[in-house]
C-alpha cells in the first residue's frame, strides 16, 4: 500500500469522525436559532415552518430529506448525547431509538418535544 493511500484512509477516518459529531452539534445550533422568534418573523414572515424548512435545506442538505429537522432535534431532546455516540451518531440508529422510546411512553402523556416541530 502507498503511503498516500495510508495518509488518504487517516485523513477520511478523521472527517468522518469530526463529521458525526458535527451533526450532533448542528442540530444543538438549529433548535437553538428556531428558538429566536425575531429571526423568524423577520427572516422568514413568522412562519416556523419556512425558517425550519431553510435550516434543513442550508445546513442539512447532505441527509437528502430522508429525515427532517424536526425529528432530529426530537430525537436530540429525546435521546442523550452518550447513547447517539454508542452508535456512532448514525442517524438511523437512533431514530429506532427514538422511535422505540416514544412508543414505550404512557399514551395518555403530551408528546415529548416543541409542538411546533414537524416529524
Amino acid at each position: 500500500m502507498k503511503k498516500r493511500t495510508t495518509q488518504l484512509l487517516a485523513e477520511l477516518k478523521t472527517l468522518a469522525k469530526s463529521a458525526a459529531e458535527n451533526l450532533y452539534r448542528r442540530i444543538g445550533l438549529a433548535a437553538e436559532v428556531l428558538k429566536d422568534l425575531d429571526w423568524i418573523a423577520t427572516i422568514h414572515g413568522g412562519s416556523d415552518m419556512r425558517a425550519m424548512d431553510a435550516l434543513q435545506d442550508e445546513y442539512f442538505s447532505e441527509l437528502g430529506g430522508f429525515i427532517s429537522l424536526g425529528k432530529l432535534i426530537l430525537m436530540q431532546e429525546k435521546i442523550a448525547e452518550e447513547e447517539w455516540k454508542s452508535v456512532k451518531y448514525d442517524v438511523s440508529a437512533v431514530e429506532i431509538m427514538y422511535d422505540e422510546a416514544i412508543r414505550q411512553e404512557p399514551k395518555d402523556r403530551p408528546h415529548h418535544g416543541s409542538p411546533e416541530l414537524v416529524l
